[in-house]
């Protein structure tokens, strides 16, 4: 709570200004979850970041306090209550042109410099065809997710070496493309769904698959993964 109150008496001697919380959820969760009842240190910071926003709405002061999270879900209701944090701003994910320019940024291609990182397979031949693939397959990845794409992809490219599966250090299409399922999700453990439950779910995503080929000018079907959506 200490570090919470100066905070926010700084806020208050520099208003007018804009107070920015990153990872909101963890500051102020709801007051329901195992962790708050747990921990009493927790419950005291939200409470006094609570206070804090209301004391600046009663002396109508000139700041302006965002929450950044990608859990609202678990955000205290009394946080989002009027005259609080009551006004959500959704920031999508980016779409295929910003996620080439993100691309560029983690391969080492970016308008301002080519870095050592862009090492790639002597088999890729149009190294912008390759990366407009990748934007393509990768709709709906944050920019963190792209980042950490590319991290593991280049890991299993140093793994590829050492293990003598090729003699120079690139990175390869499959690289990439067998990293991207990991990135999307698996299946949940074992156990949870039935076998019978898997192997319809299988077909399902497969038939997706395979209607893309009797499409005419749908996309192509790169890779089929089964990816469990949850909160």
């Amino acid at each position: 709570p200490d570090a919470v109150n100066r905070f926010f008496d700084r806020g208050i001697r520099n208003a007018p200004c804009v107070l920015i919380i990153d990872e909101f959820d963890s500051a102020v969760p709801s007051r329901s979850t195992r962790s708050m009842v747990e921990s009493s240190e927790l419950a005291a910071i939200t409470n006094t970041i609570l206070s804090r926003i209301e004391e600046i709405e009663k002396r109508d002061l000139p700041i302006l306090l965002v929450g950044i999270t990608n859990l609202g879900y678990q955000l205290d209701e009394a946080a989002k209550r009027s005259g609080r944090l009551d006004t959500k701003i959704v920031v999508s994910n980016p779409d295929k042109d910003a996620r080439i320019a993100i691309l560029k940024i983690y391969l080492g291609l970016s308008d301002s410099k080519v870095s050592s990182l862009a090492i790639f397979d002597p088999e890729i031949k149009d190294v912008e065809r390759f990366i407009d693939e990748i934007a393509e397959i990768t709709s709906g990845f944050s920019g963190a997710d792209i980042a950490n794409l590319i991290n593991q992809a280049r890991v299993k490219s140093v793994f590829a070496r050492i293990e003598g599966q090729r003699q120079e250090d690139f990175l390869s299409r499959s690289d990439i493309l067998q990293t991207i399922p990991k990135i999307m999700g698996a299946m949940p453990a074992d156990g949870l769904l039935s076998a019978d439950t898997i192997k319809k779910v299988a077909y399902h995503e497969a038939g997706h698959a395979y209607a893309s080929l009797l499409f005419r000018g749908a996309p192509p079907a790169r890779f089929v993964a089964v990816q469990a959506h949850s909160n």
